[in-house]
């Protein structure tokens, strides 16, 4: 992943992606939600999956819209 990385001209520090990593979901379940989802009649504009996401998304999106508006 980082054979790109050379530290004597990088910008910036080496990104530490280990606590991301670690806390990835299983690429499957996505991939099931989309496959349900795409083909629908009907569904919402916007779907958030897993579903106990959507708070945090709405409280991010509304933290952002108040710091901009």
């Amino acid at each position: 992943m980082f054979q790109w990385w050379d530290p004597p001209t990088a910008l910036l520090d080496r990104p530490d992606f280990d606590d991301y990593l670690e806390h990835r979901r299983d690429p499957g379940d996505m991939v099931e939600e989309l496959v349900r989802v795409t083909p629908a009649d009907r569904h919402p504009f916007r779907t958030a999956y897993p579903e106990g996401i959507r708070g945090q998304l709405r409280e991010f999106e509304s933290q952002v819209w108040d710091e901009t508006t």
